[in-house]
């Protein structure tokens, strides 16, 4: 493509210059006929050199500027074609938003909204992967393109965050793209009904929907927690819902160990075994960038 562009660039400075000549020699018969009137013949030559040095500037001028808007145009030509190439493969909705905002220089905006599984919980100096995500993101696209907005409910469950309203909270926020993690985990523990979950999830989703009925919304399940038994039942009959909803299911669980192997041990907290340590962060941001970066 650049070689197309700079062969433009130079017929184009070709056909510049022949014009320029064309130019000039009118210039110069001009300047022949009213210097027999007026001058002699040395003037004369001095103002054919004058003429000559004008057109030259002005030439010169045009090429440069041609030049540049051929340079300008290169460079637009290889953003387009670096997102085109880092989209290649991905969904529609989301190659076709990304290539938009690039193109208008405008922020994609992701809304997370999870347990405490998404932050630095015990303060022990990780980086959570919704940071690690936009980190990862502008570093691959450039200019800061995403900007990544997290919200915690902790430990709550989900019906603590709908009986508390709290879910209201993510309407508040302009999102182009909503992550929203299941609570599998809090539920689990609380014993909340599934039926339940269900509901209070759609909830969620449906208050980010009615700020935005172009949001993208991925659905996606807490972190995995060693040794357990019903708690994986529970994750796959969730999966199962979200998909009958058509809606996005993120299965990062699909990057982990599973769940009976001793190996996921390395991916949690030593001491808090349900929630992930920096390598189980920076495994859940991989599986998510490949949502965004093909691979």
């Amino acid at each position: 493509m650049q070689k197309f562009i700079m062969a433009g660039v130079i017929i184009s400075a070709i056909l510049i210059i022949l014009g320029g000549r064309f130019y000039y020699n009118e210039k110069l018969e001009e300047t022949a006929t009213s210097a027999q009137e007026q001058m002699n013949g040395t003037d004369a030559v001095q103002l054919d050199e004058n003429v000559e040095e004008e057109v030259t500037e002005e030439v010169t001028e045009e090429v440069e500027e041609v030049e540049e808007s051929a340079d300008e145009s290169g460079t637009e030509q290889a953003e387009d074609n670096e997102v085109e190439e880092l989209t290649d493969g991905l969904q529609t909705p989301i190659a076709e938003l990304l290539a938009e905002k690039e193109a208008d220089g405008e922020a994609v905006n992701i809304l997370v909204a999870g347990s405490r599984s998404s932050t630095d919980y015990y303060d022990q100096g990780i980086t959570p992967w919704p940071v690690l995500l936009q980190e990862e993101l502008n570093e691959a696209y450039g200019d800061d393109l995403f900007q990544v907005e997290s919200i915690t409910f902790g430990v709550h469950t989900s019906q603590e965050i709908i009986d508390q309203n709290a879910h209201t909270a993510l309407a508040d926020e302009e999102a182009d793209i909503f992550i929203l993690e299941s609570f599998n985990w809090n539920d689990n523990l609380a014993a909340v009904p599934m039926e339940n979950a269900r509901g209070n999830l759609m909830e969620m989703v449906s208050v980010v929907e009615q700020e935005n009925e172009d949001v993208f919304v991925m659905i996606q399940p807490s972190a995995p927690v060693h040794g357990t038994s019903i708690y994986p039942d529970q994750v796959e009959e969730f999966e199962a819902f979200v998909l009958d909803g058509d809606y996005d299911y993120v299965d990062h669980w699909e990057a982990w160990p599973p769940v009976d192997d001793d190996e996921l041990l390395d991916y949690l907290d030593e001491d808090n075994q349900n929630m992930p340590n920096q390598e189980g962060h920076e495994l859940w941001t991989e599986h998510l960038s490949s949502w965004f970066i093909s691979e």
